[in-house]
């Protein structure tokens, strides 16, 4: 191609356009500032490789002496941007600006990384023949430079800003969050129908409370189960220790009884998490909340809730023949009724729960004292 027939100008505007359709608006910038400036490492499409940098920056400059004409403005390179005065006042106002199509604002460490084949196919380098449309100009309207020019530490302080504005919402919520969970765990008081114990439950599990909520982390059973037990303990005016240490002793410390049915004679099982026996509980249980037996059994087998209520109504039963609270005759009362010291299993089985009571559930030893109850 003769250099007559090469129109610099229009090969560098096409291959402006080109780049800047596969790269950021900033790294466009830095390339129209790399062939202003003249920099050595320049890298160019072959088409343009033999024209020297004086030429590329005369067309460069030409391109933005275009657009100074357009807007009535002078415009100056100037650091990391394009910034002009306005020709008409004396005072120069420095503005901040980009160019929307091929000249755009882009970072200084991008150098051209669109491939030569790429421009060169594109363009019809092969044969060194470019043919342009009538309307092939680059768009060169000036816009709002935004946010590309915020320095570091502006940016650092934004961040923190925003990620202050997040804690911030954060703890507001898990804030009201601790105020619900406080109002509901303190507004409690005794159940007069299986409606009530279902309701409760519905309204402990609805707090979605933590292990860290557990009266005792170790145990496996779930934080609103054991909220619940302190509950009954408070209502029924009885240590929660003693619950922890009977189940202990039903399960062998597994706490894993929840739906088990335990054979112990024609007709006689005990079921579920305390293992409330057939004949006695469960018929006392449908006398108290008046149910029929086959509902009573089924949720005194597979509802915790349930179950724990009728564990603490034979508590009361229990207590009607003693002066004081006496946990070792509790819990051999509890297994073998009031001969229990009679039978060698009650014996044994007392022996257990008296390691579990006094070794491993001694935070709750008091009667827990309501302070607030549910109207």
């Amino acid at each position: 191609m003769s250099k007559r027939n090469f129109d610099c100008k229009k090969y560098l505007e096409k291959y402006v356009n080109l780049y800047k359709s596969n790269h950021s608006d900033r790294e466009t910038w830095v390339l129209v500032k790399k062939i202003i400036r003249k920099d050595s490492d320049l890298l160019l499409p072959e088409v343009l490789d033999d024209v020297s940098k004086d030429d590329l920056s005369s067309a460069m400059s030409s391109i933005i002496k275009e657009k100074e004409k357009k807007n009535d403005r002078r415009i100056i390179i100037k650091k990391d941007c394009i910034v002009y005065e306005e020709k008409k006042e004396k005072k120069f106002s420095l503005k901040k600006i980009a160019l929307v199509g091929s000249i755009v604002a882009i970072t200084l460490t991008t150098a051209v990384s669109i491939s030569k084949s790429q421009f060169e196919k594109s363009i019809g380098a092969k044969d060194k023949k470019i043919e342009f449309s009538s309307d092939s100009k680059i768009n060169t309207d000036l816009v709002a430079f935004k946010d590309v020019n915020i320095l570091p530490d502006e940016k650092k302080v934004e961040k923190e800003k925003n990620n202050n504005k997040k804690k911030e919402v954060k703890h507001v919520k898990e804030n009201n969050e601790e105020i619900n969970k406080n109002k509901v765990l303190n507004d409690f008081s005794n159940y007069n129908s299986v409606d009530d114990i279902l309701k409760r439950q519905k309204e402990l599990e609805s707090l979605n409370l933590k292990s860290s909520d557990k009266l005792y982390e170790d145990c496996s059973l779930k934080p609103a189960v054991q909220r619940f037990i302190y509950e009954l303990s408070a209502l029924y005016g009885y240590p929660v220790d003693l619950t922890f240490a009977i189940i202990d002793t039903e399960t062998r410390g597994k706490f894993d009884s929840n739906g088990e049915e335990s054979y112990n004679g024609p007709g006689d099982y005990d079921l579920g998490l305390t293992q409330q026996n057939t004949i006695a509980r469960v018929t006392e249980f449908c006398k108290k909340f008046n149910i029929s037996y086959d509902d009573a059994y089924l949720l005194i087998r597979d509802n915790d809730y349930v179950n724990l209520v009728s564990a603490f109504i034979e508590y009361d039963e229990i207590a009607s023949h003693f002066d004081s609270y006496q946990p070792i005759e509790y819990a051999g009362c509890y297994n073998g009724w009031l001969n229990w010291k009679n039978k060698a299993i009650s014996r044994e089985y007392v022996d257990l729960f008296e390691e579990a009571y006094n070794e491993e559930y001694t935070k709750y030893h008091d009667v827990i004292k309501i302070k607030e109850k549910r109207k």
